[in-house]
Order: C-alpha cells, then structure tokens, then sequence
C-alpha cells in the first residue's frame, strides 16, 4: 500500500498492471491482512460475510474495483466510526467493501481464497 496513513492509502500503480491470477493473490493477501470472514447461523437462515473496511474512500473504490476484475461482486456501504489517535477520540466515515451472498462467497473462495482464514471460508 501506498499512503501516509490509513486515510491515505491507495494501491500502488503496479496493481493495475497484474494479470488476473496475480490480481488474486493481491487480493487474498490484502484480506488476509485487513479482512474478515465470518460464517453464523441466523434464526431462518445461514449468515455469511467476506469483507474489508478501510478509512480510505480511495482504497474502497479500487478494492471494489479490482474485485470486479477478478470476477467478484462486493457491495460498498459508507458509516460513521470512531477511533483512538495517540490517546484522542476521533470521528470520521468508513467504508466496507463486503460480499455476502453465497454465489459471490463460493467465487471469492475459488478465485480468491484467504490466506491463513481457509477454515472459515
């Protein structure tokens, strides 16, 4: 990642020029680092999630944007959080890049995987 923070990271331009099969494994490693899988059973149905949240408007659109590439589906939402900077409250906007349904969820696990998260996805 490129960046001087978290709310300034972006890919590096390096990224774009990765074949499909590398574009992956960027990818896997980026979730493997930064992302989540969960799997929970809700009252009527089975809950899964495969994401990555980041401050950095720039970093979510070329996630999104790379997992098209690859041939995956992840929806983009934005919340307000907070966090703790060197003992101060800050406010500000992330933003989530997440696949939760199962067709994308199998695709990810076939194309993508996560490194070190196999067990749950």
């Amino acid at each position: 990642m490129q960046g001087e923070n978290a709310h300034t990271k972006v890919f590096p331009s390096w990224v774009w020029k990765l074949n499909e099969r590398q574009a992956a494994l960027f990818l896997s490693r980026l979730f493997a680092c930064d992302g989540w899988a969960t799997l929970r059973r809700g009252k009527s149905r089975l809950n899964r999630e495969i994401g990555l949240t980041t401050v950095s408007l720039q970093l979510a659109e070329a996630f999104q944007r790379l997992l098209l590439r690859v041939g995956n589906e992840g929806g983009m939402r934005q919340r307000r959080t907070t966090w703790t900077h060197k003992g101060i409250g800050k406010r500000g906007t992330a933003w989530t890049i997440a696949i939760h349904d199962k067709v994308n969820g199998l695709r990810f696990c076939d194309r993508i995987g996560i490194w070190g998260k196999e067990a749950t996805v």
